[in-house]
């Protein structure tokens, strides 16, 4: 698997520091390629590097002038950065390109949502949907504004309408799912929104690992390993699976195993592990294991 490759699941999966790391790796082996430009253009921005993302977006429109979505979001960035006349220009160009108006607002209302917009991007979105009232992308993106607004009942309203309008679009079931098991802890309707959502898309790892968690959630130890297994196998490059089956097995006191896992994912981001491993209480059982303390040392520093 390619750094590119690598940093595109981080940066699909909302890990944009670990996205950054590799998309500039990825520079490194392919300077002329307008796509690593853009993906890192766009991680850039959700970090808050304004100028940075602004000039990566810029070395990928050189290469290709005419993507659509790295016009819009320099569109965007101008915006933010007090440049109204560019950010009039790039939309401009973007809106001469042979792609529904509704759509364009779409793009630019979900960047706004990454970028922490809110009021942002409920207008872009209303005006997306005040031309295509039966598209149901924007009911799902408008779920995850109200979600982040901690409006988890008018979330789930949005994300249900979205799933009506289409109902085979996993990512609508993975949203629901995950208002399910991380806002409400209904762990039972998690796993029929998870399990729905692979169906329709069986390669997904972030939902072969959200639903091996809802099952640890319900101490189904077998079918959680089963799926985080599944998780791994799917993108054995992401953390998150790793650290998973390191507190699973943690949790079952099989030291041997959760060090085991602990490591690879310590391996492959050792910032956010860092973070993370010192106070989760599912790692209770290691504590008196002087493993987990060199791991600690090696990677932390501590």
């Amino acid at each position: 698997m390619t750094n590119y490759e690598i940093g595109s699941i981080y940066l699909g999966s909302g890990e944009v520091k670990i996205a950054e790391k590799f998309l500039r790796k990825a520079l490194e082996e392919s300077p002329d390629s307008a796509e690593v430009w853009g993906e890192l253009g766009e991680c850039l921005a959700v970090l808050g590097k304004y100028e940075e993302a602004k000039n990566a977006l810029e070395k990928s429109l050189a290469i290709e002038p005419d993507r659509i979505k790295v016009l819009l979001l320099l569109s965007q960035i101008c915006k933010t950065l007090g440049d109204e006349d560019k950010s009039v220009e790039y939309f401009m160009k973007a809106e001469g390109q042979d792609v529904p108006i509704s759509e364009l607002y779409i793009i630019i209302g979900g960047f706004a949502l990454k970028i922490g917009k809110l009021e942002e991007a409920e207008q872009y979105l209303k005006y997306a949907l005040s031309l295509e009232p039966d598209n149901a992308k924007i009911y799902n993106i408008l779920s995850l504004l109200e979600h982040k607004r901690g409006r988890i009942d008018k979330a789930i309203e949005l994300v249900k309408h979205a799933i009506e309008l289409k109902p085979n679009s996993a990512s609508f079931y993975f949203n629901l799912g995950n208002f399910y098991k991380f806002d409400l802890k209904k762990f039972d309707s998690a796993i029929a929104s998870y399990e729905k959502s692979i169906e329709l898309a069986p390669n997904s790892f972030t939902t072969w690992n959200n639903l091996g968690v809802t099952y640890m959630g319900i101490k189904d130890y077998k079918r959680a390993e089963e799926c985080l297994l599944k998780s791994i196998e799917i993108a054995p490059v992401h953390f998150r699976a790793y650290y998973n089956l390191a507190c699973l097995f943690s949790i079952q006191n099989d030291v041997d195993r959760a060090l085991e896992y602990l490591e690879k994912a310590f391996e492959l981001a050792p910032e956010n592990v860092c973070k993370k491993m010192p106070n989760d209480p599912d790692f209770r059982n290691l504590w008196n294991d002087y493993r987990a303390s060199h791991l600690l040392v090696k990677y932390c520093g501590e």
